[in-house]
This record gives C-alpha cells, structure tokens and sequence, in this order.
C-alpha cells in the first residue's frame, strides 16, 4: 500500500526536523506494510526546499499566501507518487504509529475518508502539553480535527487532487476542506471518524513562536503536563527530541 503524507512549510526548521523524525518513526514502523511518502509546499526558496529535500521527501514552492491553495500544490505532486491514500498534516505534526494502525485496518476496508475529532498539543516555550476535545458547538459539534485527514485515491482523483478551494476560504482550511468534500457527494464517500481518546491513540501538534494558531487554552481543551504527555506516548528517543 503506498500512502502519501501531505503537508507545507513555513521557516521552523527546528520543528520541521521533529516532524521529519516522526515520519522516519512511521516508515520503520510500517517497513513491508506501507511505503510512506511525503509531499512538502515551501515558501523560502532554496531554504525551504533544501530543508525538505534532505529528508527525500518531494518539494514544490509556492508563496505562503492562500494556504488552501499551497495545500493543493502539495496534494497535486502527490499524484507522482501514485498514493492508495493521502494524509493530510502540517508539518508541526507528529502521528504515532498507534492511530496509522487504526487508520491501515480501515484502508484495508476501502473506506474513502478517515479522521479524527480531537488532538493533543505541546509549547515548545512552556514546555505545557494541553488536550482539545474537539469542536462543540452546534454548527460544528463532531467535526473532522483539521491534522490527520485521509482520503483514498478514488476520492483524491474526484476532487483532482485538490482538497481546498481555491476561494475566499483558502485560509480557513478546516471549513475549505469539509465543502470541497460535500461537493463529491455523488461519489459516495465511505467515512469513520473517531476521538483520540476513545481509541488511546495519539495526534500532536508541536506549538511555537511563529504558529499560525497560538498556544492557548481554547475552548473544549485542557491543560496537561508535556513531559508526560510526549514521553508516554512518543519514542524516548523522539519525545527528547520535542522536549529538550
């Protein structure tokens, strides 16, 4: 089965190397079950694209303008590596190996769409961890957590290979993704959902300085402590690495 990691980049070396750490994590992990690939869209030139290549991972550049649409940039060169599915993450996100086995049973199934409804987070500056229980208002109550999304090859095809539109949401990638998907319903998308912690399985996002979304304590969310948080659930080895 090959599966294609899809992500973008904006300067955070330094985080981008955990991310890095944590797909090298999942390509051992799953070594003979899935080839584990990664498409990356930068925006720092020779950076950015140095940053990404060193990794094998594929580079295309686009401006750190219309995320939605560097998402898409990013989607697009995933064709080249002829993914069964694509999972879409930033490139501040680590998935353990515990919720890929969750989502490999249900690819193995055929189903077209896989997600999660709440994530866990840590600040580099504080060194906090904190847990968000998902969305829980009435508009949105059980929607998909915006990191850790997989489509199928069918449903990547349906949509061109281009998850977001391209429209006054490319910056509102949770709502921009969620439309663009209910514009495929006649494909009949085959979908399972689940919490993190119904499952014990394990999503992060690693917060810093530059994030887009600052480390807060948002709604529905609480605060945990992140030395905990990443050594019982992350490799030692990888855990250090957030941590230090």
């Amino acid at each position: 089965m090959n599966l294609t990691i899809v992500t973008a980049c904006w300067k955070r070396p330094e985080v981008f190397e955990m991310f890095a750490e944590g797909v090298k994590m999942l390509q051992k992990h799953f070594e003979g079950r899935i080839n584990i690939t990664v498409t990356c869209a930068g925006s720092e030139g020779e950076r950015s694209k140095n940053m990404v290549e060193k990794h094998n991972f594929s580079y295309v550049e686009y401006h750190n303008k219309a995320l939605g649409t560097k998402m898409n940039k990013a989607a697009i060169l995933a064709r080249q590596h002829e993914p069964d599915y694509c999972l879409f993450v930033g490139s501040d996100d680590i998935i353990a190996p515990n919720l890929l086995e969750v989502y490999y049973e249900e690819m193995q199934k055929g189903i077209d769409y896989l997600y999660v409804k709440d994530w866990y987070f840590f600040d580099l500056g504080t060194k906090q961890g904190l847990y968000w229980a998902g969305y829980d208002l009435k508009v949105n109550r059980g929607h998909a957590c915006g990191a850790g999304r997989v489509l199928s090859k069918r449903v990547m095809e349906g949509l061109n290979y281009q998850p977001w539109f391209d429209n006054k949401l490319h910056d509102v990638l949770d709502t921009s993704f969620d439309r663009r998907l209910r514009s495929v319903r006649g494909l009949g998308v085959k979908q399972k959902g689940w919490f993190l912690r119904d499952i014990d399985a394990f999503g992060l996002d690693i917060k810093s300085a530059t994030n887009m979304t600052p480390f807060a304590k948002w709604r529905n969310s609480k605060y945990m402590d992140g030395k905990d948080l990443l050594f019982d659930n992350l490799p030692k080895a990888l855990a250090k690495k957030i941590y230090q």
